[in-house]
């Protein structure tokens, strides 16, 4: 039993509308009784009603909703931390003093790690092939 939704979009341009949303309520109760069905209607132009058929649409698959509206977080990643004390810094060997930081600085910005794509990556040196035959002072191509 798969929940469906029927969406009607651009409620804010309802005198072109073909079908009525009575028509439509009235189809999806009366043929399809026994689904979980929902009729709503959206505008994207004036965001009415967007954020709400996500909603509906987990509340018929009975997935449970999230209980703050902060929207997706990011995950932090498995190899960086936020240090444990508050005056520590992971990244650098001595403490972080109200001295050493500048008044510009915040208590978020110095806590957060950096990031690992800011590590310069150098790759491996390859090891010249010598010819067995040649002379120490003699010249070779890599």
């Amino acid at each position: 039993e798969i929940p469906m939704i029927f969406v009607g979009n651009k409620t804010d341009n309802a005198d072109n509308r073909c079908v009525n949303k009575e028509d439509v309520a009235e189809w999806v109760f009366c043929d399809l009784p026994k689904l979980r069905t929902k009729v709503m209607e959206c505008s994207a132009k004036s965001d009415t009603n967007v954020k709400e058929v996500f909603k509906a649409f987990l509340q018929l698959a009975k997935i449970p909703l999230p209980t703050d509206d902060c929207g997706l977080r990011r995950r932090s990643s498995a190899h960086s931390s936020v240090p444990k004390h508050k005056n520590t810094n992971m990244l650098s060997p001595h403490p972080n003093t109200p001295e050493t930081l500048s008044p510009t600085s915040s208590l978020g910005q110095r806590l957060k790690p950096r990031s690992r794509s800011l590590i310069r990556r150098t790759s491996k040196k390859v090891n010249k092939v010598k010819d067995p035959n040649s002379e120490p002072d003699d010249c070779f191509i890599s």
